[in-house]
């Protein structure tokens, strides 16, 4: 279930364990490639003996598929603001061989830079309150992707696929974007970075690394919301 998957690496993102969040990322991307093989043989026109059932919604499984695509890029994205890219330190001479293991060692493994930015966003209340960032990120993904897996299970020609409160929160909350955006950036204009600002490269400057994680979780909201319009389309009113 990659609903589960993205609440997982979003639990791991939000709790500082950007390891954890990379390696999810990962297996996501290759649930995404296996789901993509499946399309053909999901496709109701191949069926030799059609039988009673509802004809699977193919076109909505291709289309919700290529969203996917656009969420793991979202969730990639984030985690590329949140690793240091340091870069390593010139070797001395032509016989300093230290250059050689510090290239070899894993990045996740790199030491967090002097500002860590999943700390400072878990130092937001707008982020991480009750009705926060988070949480609202969380309740998107429940019904964004729940009531897509719930219709494309769905064999009968009706809208009984789910709850109706879901599906009544899925026509609301379409393309919306995060209810407390504006808190959100206000609290992040009055809060100081706590970190020397100077001449970073732009991987490593605090101010690039949270205005493209901000952007990242907004895209990834958006994206979620193109989900929940697809749905909306194959819901017969």
């Amino acid at each position: 279930d990659l609903r589960e998957d993205f609440k997982a690496a979003f639990t791991a993102f939000f709790d500082e364990d950007l390891p954890r969040c990379i390696e999810i990322n990962r297996d996501i991307q290759a649930k995404i490639v296996s789901a993509q093989t499946l399309a053909y043989e999901a496709d109701p026109g191949l069926q030799m003996m059609p039988g009673l059932r509802t004809d699977f919604k193919i076109g909505l499984y291709k289309e919700a598929l290529a969203t996917f695509h656009l969420l793991h890029s979202d969730l990639a994205m984030l985690i590329f603001a949140a690793r240091d890219w340091t870069p390593d330190p010139p070797p001395a001479d032509g016989n300093d061989e230290s250059v050689f293991s510090a290239a070899s060692a894993p990045a996740m493994d790199q030491q967090l830079t002097e500002f860590d930015p999943l700390a400072y966003l878990k130092s937001l209340k707008s982020v991480v309150g009750i009705g926060g960032i988070r949480q609202e990120l969380f309740e998107a993904l429940d019904i964004a992707l729940g009531s897509l897996y719930n219709l494309l299970s769905h064999s009968l020609e009706d809208n009984d696929f789910q709850e109706g409160e879901q599906t009544a929160a899925l026509l609301r909350t379409a393309s919306v974007g995060f209810r407390k955006r504006e808190e959100w950036m206000l609290e992040i204009n009055r809060t100081p970075f706590k970190a020397d600002v100077g001449n970073e490269q732009a991987t490593q400057d605090p101010r690039v690394k949270i205005t493209v994680i901000c952007k990242a979780l907004c895209n990834f909201k958006a994206h979620l919301g193109l989900i929940e319009e697809l749905v909306a389309k194959n819901i017969t009113l």
